[in-house]
């Protein structure tokens, strides 16, 4: 099933309203290093870090290489993060895992690129990260080597698309029904404040109870006509709760302070923080470029002690 490709800029990313952590996978002083039983070639790789092993060219960074048979070192990526595009397996199901796309390599031919293709296999049982060179990807020609992983680590930590889906699927009213409300608290919400702690406080805690029950208890193939019982129910508790808000304002105020906080600090995390990962990234490997007199340390492609099978 077609999946959209989304462009990577820190190790926390959304993929189709599933958000996914790779920090686990990222490795501070080694590689990954996936080598071939037919021949003598080996792909090293890092997620989310610059590779340790470096081509002939060592200034030059990247995210994963390739050593053939004759020696040649291959850059199977850029330098930059974002060259890098995930996805998932399949979109109607995310704990499936996800594929990382490695991009922007040396030119391989004519027409394409080196890159790699790695497949994170999500198993939530796996006490360590499992990894192996896909040998039929390299029998033809070496321009996308594939390696499969499976690791916990590609395991959604918080998934909702079957309320996602519903959103979706009634877009028109919800979009209505938000903009009603939030042009009647435009008109009338300074002169009736205490109806305005009650409205936000039961919004919010609605939210709150909406999250809980789709990221931690729902499963994904939750039918529609489910997922409006539990919208409603889920209302009629935050209505609940934004009672009890509005017989003690001090508590509502608190309450939409950290709901609204929770929402700015979220937002701002997406749109500017997550982005300094990859430069700070960068910043950390010029100082150790510069504390070894301009350039970056060479790893032998032997010397790994990772082997393919775990880590």
């Amino acid at each position: 099933m077609h999946t959209t490709e989304n462009t990577m800029h820190s190790c926390l990313i959304e993929l189709e309203k599933n958000i996914f952590n790779f920090e686990g996978l990222s490795l501070s002083e080694e590689d990954y290093l996936a080598e071939s039983e037919r021949k003598n070639y080996s792909v090293a790789f890092n997620i989310c870090e610059h590779s340790q092993r470096r081509c002939s060219d060592k200034q030059t960074l990247d995210f994963a290489n390739s050593v053939n048979e004759n020696g040649t070192c291959q850059h199977l990526s850029g330098s930059d993060l974002a060259h890098q595009q995930v996805s998932l397996q399949d979109q109607s199901y995310p704990e499936y895992g996800v594929v990382m796309k490695f991009k922007m390599g040396n030119a391989c031919t004519d027409k394409k690129d080196f890159s790699l293709q790695l497949q994170i296999n999500c198993d939530p049982a796996a006490s360590r990260t499992h990894y192996y060179l896909d040998e039929e990807s390299i029998a033809q020609d070496e321009c996308e080597p594939k390696v499969v992983m499976s690791s916990q680590h590609a395991c959604p930590i918080i998934a909702m698309p079957a309320f996602w889906r519903w959103v979706e699927s009634n877009a028109y009213f919800v979009g209505g029904l938000l903009v009603l409300v939030g042009a009647l608290l435009l008109q009338y919400g300074g002169k009736h404040y205490m109806a305005s702690i009650f409205i936000i406080s039961s919004f919010g805690q609605a939210c709150v109870v909406l999250s809980l029950i789709f990221g931690l208890l729902m499963p994904e193939s939750t039918p529609q006509f489910m997922v409006w019982g539990i919208v409603i129910a889920a209302l009629l508790i935050g209505s609940g709760l934004g009672y009890g808000a509005y017989h003690w304002p001090k508590a509502g105020i608190s309450l939409i302070g950290l709901f609204s906080g929770g929402i700015i600090g979220t937002l701002l995390y997406t749109i500017f923080f997550s982005k300094f990962g990859n430069q700070s990234l960068q910043h950390s490997y010029q100082q150790l470029q510069e504390a070894n007199g301009g350039e970056a340390p060479a790893v032998n492609s032997t010397a790994n002690d990772l082997s393919a099978s775990d880590q």
